[in-house]
């Protein structure tokens, strides 16, 4: 392990948590649905509120900005493992509204970071004159790369389609080379 890796130690239960989850046994009984659904919404209120910190801590470039981020990704880890315990139990249906996402995931996949990494890169000045300001640049942002991903799906995630295009162009090569 690399010498000054606090991260790790911080970071360490989350990940022993839910591993410990996997290995688990079903439990589908009310008073495990009563504290598991206390424990999450405590989560879920100190995620937002550390959330809320965090924001405020970049803009007023505040020294707890990493303390207040790592106790916001704690909650928020933790969340999820209860999350993902209320879905196993069946204490929690995960509804299909975003299923449509599923026909372009993998092209979401690629190119989500190198078009965020842009956007940043462009947007930077105006992160940190307001929140809301840096909300409305990410909801757009996230907009965007939905956008680009279905669009580009449309070609690179259907195989009809991927031979086609690549027919085309070894005829195009063909051509010019004949």
């Amino acid at each position: 392990m690399a010498k000054d890796n606090d991260l790790f130690f911080y970071y360490s239960p989350v990940w022993f948590a839910a591993f410990f989850l996997s290995f688990s046994p079903k439990v589908c009984d009310q008073r495990f649905d009563l504290v598991i659904n206390f424990v999450g919404s405590l989560l879920t209120a100190v995620s937002i509120y550390f959330a809320y910190k965090f924001m405020v801590a970049i803009v007023e470039n505040s020294p707890t900005v990493f303390r207040d981020n790592v106790i916001f990704n704690l909650s928020f880890g933790f969340f999820s493992v209860i999350a993902i315990a209320k879905i196993e139990n069946g204490l929690l249906k995960v509804t299909q509204s975003f299923s449509g996402l599923a026909n372009f995931s993998y092209t979401l996949y690629l190119i989500h970071f190198p078009i965020l990494l842009f956007i940043f890169g462009v947007f930077q000045p105006y992160f940190f004159k307001s929140i809301w300001l840096n909300f409305a640049i990410s909801f757009m942002g996230i907009l965007f790369i939905l956008a680009i991903s279905k669009f580009i799906s449309i070609a690179s995630e259907n195989q009809f389609k991927q031979k086609k295009i690549l027919s085309n162009i070894v005829m195009i090569f063909r051509r010019k080379v004949i």
